[in-house]
């Protein structure tokens, strides 16, 4: 195998010279980091316009969606406003009924109240009684009375007896020109003369300035009483008329000669609204 002379090696250099030369100055030109940066740059072209194109898309579909929440919303407001027009008419229809359910109810109750009354008056025949409203009430340890919306212009006189579901209720002690003052049965002045419907015993019906609590005294202990006997007026007397019922027997003992007799009156005085005065 013979020797390559030196020139032939100038000569294969000088071949290839012009390519080593493009290398070399391709790699001065664009170092590595130049490669990387065109790279990037290339990808850049290429994705740009894919992800702006994806932006476009989306603010487009987010707009539609803006659109047409918008106009739900628009649409759920004008609903809720009429709803709420609607409330307040129907507040205000609700409010006039019950005024006019108040006066009506208020009308009956007034009917209601004097029908029992007005049933009364007939079957005893209480022509001329005179129908009045309490306007005023007293309970106290003192005195015991109520004020009728009933006065001498309206025919009240002073001794009448009001009363009440066939009860006795007191009798006016009082006469004012359109208003007038009724003691009560209950009240300590009140004495009236009765009688047990089932015994017969007769005594004098105290009041004990207790609405729920009376007594009837005079009462012999030689006397059998019976406990749930009802007590009614015997007519005795100048004021109140025989057969009408003041309490009932609750209790009773011995006390010396006489008996100690605890009576509970028929009606409830502090739940009354009206009365019948004659």
């Amino acid at each position: 195998m013979g020797k390559v002379s030196g020139w032939s090696l100038v000569k294969q250099f000088l071949k290839f010279s012009p390519l080593i030369l493009l290398i070399f100055f391709l790699l001065a030109r664009f170092r590595i980091t130049d490669f990387d940066q065109l790279f990037k740059a290339q990808v850049s072209n290429i994705t740009g316009p894919i992800i702006q194109w994806q932006n476009n898309l989306i603010t487009k579909l987010t707009s539609q969606d803006s659109s047409t929440t918008n106009n739900a919303l628009k649409h759920s407001h004008k609903i809720i406003s009429q709803l709420t027009a609607d409330k307040q008419q129907l507040e205000q229809k609700l409010a006039q009924l019950l005024q006019e359910n108040i006066a009506l109810k208020a009308t009956l109750k007034y009917t209601d109240d004097l029908s029992e009354l007005l049933e009364f008056k007939k079957q005893y025949n209480f022509t001329y009684a005179i129908p009045a409203q309490i306007i005023f009430k007293n309970f106290s340890n003192a005195e015991q009375f109520f004020y009728l919306n009933r006065g001498a212009q309206q025919g009240v006189t002073l001794n009448m007896v009001a009363f009440y579901d066939n009860c006795i209720i007191g009798r006016i002690s009082a006469v004012y020109a359109n208003y007038s003052k009724l003691i009560l049965i209950t009240d300590k002045a009140c004495k009236i003369a009765a009688y047990c419907s089932q015994s017969r015993v007769a005594g004098v019906f105290h009041g004990l300035n207790n609405i729920k609590r009376a007594t009837l005294k005079h009462v012999h202990h030689m006397f059998e009483l019976i406990n749930g006997d009802l007590v009614l007026s015997s007519g005795e007397g100048l004021i109140f008329p025989q057969g009408f019922a003041l309490g009932v027997i609750k209790e009773f003992s011995c006390q010396d000669v006489d008996y100690d007799i605890l009576i509970e009156p028929v009606i409830e005085l502090d739940k009354l609204k009206y009365c019948l005065l004659k």
